[in-house]
């Protein structure tokens, strides 16, 4: 994003939050281009646009910069945006179709995040369970750590490991001064 068009967001900010900026110096704006810039970088003024627009219609009071990035984080991965509860009735529609012995067909007609959180919970388990509210409150809560996990490798700028990605052993490295580093 250029400056222009971020401050051309922070004017909207503006317009939807006065009493956030009112004592707001040029000088406290130039910074705020500067650093918005930096830490916006990877995003471009539609998406930023759209963030502002989905955030100023459910907050009363101006956003911070975590709130942008997580609603931008929303805006950029469509797996942030899926209903759980959808997912679960898709879940049982597949089982239903496939049944406990064709797991493989099953799990291929399902999303990625809602394949992981039905592998996570057992497909056969789901599968021949007899109480399946407690399954579907496992397979909720095991949904919304994913996203959580997927909100928060994106807001912070890091690519989205697997449990079993980060627990690879660390590699040994040495640097100019032969001392001993470890890298992931």
């Amino acid at each position: 994003m250029t400056d222009k068009e971020i401050l051309r967001i922070i004017n909207v900010l503006i317009i939807y939050y006065p009493s956030a900026y009112k004592d707001f110096t040029e000088e406290q704006m130039k910074l705020m281009v500067s650093l918005w810039k930096n830490k916006f970088n990877k995003y471009n003024y539609k998406e930023m646009a759209t963030a502002i627009e989905r955030i100023s219609s459910k907050n009363k009071f101006c956003p911070s910069v975590a709130e942008i990035l997580e609603e931008l984080s929303v805006i950029r991965n469509p797996e942030l945006q899926i209903d759980i509860d959808e997912e679960w009735d898709q879940v049982i529609k597949v089982i239903r179709k496939y049944g406990s012995y064709k797991e493989d067909e099953g799990l291929s007609e399902l999303k990625d995040i809602t394949n992981r959180a039905v592998r996570l919970v057992g497909w056969k388990r789901i599968c021949m369970t007899e109480d399946i509210k407690w399954i579907k409150k496992e397979f909720v809560s095991i949904m919304e750590s994913n996203r959580e996990s997927i909100k928060n490798s994106e807001v912070i700028n890091e690519p989205y490991k697997t449990i079993s990605e980060l627990k690879k052993p660390k590699e040994i490295t040495w640097n100019s001064r032969n001392e001993q580093q470890y890298v992931l």
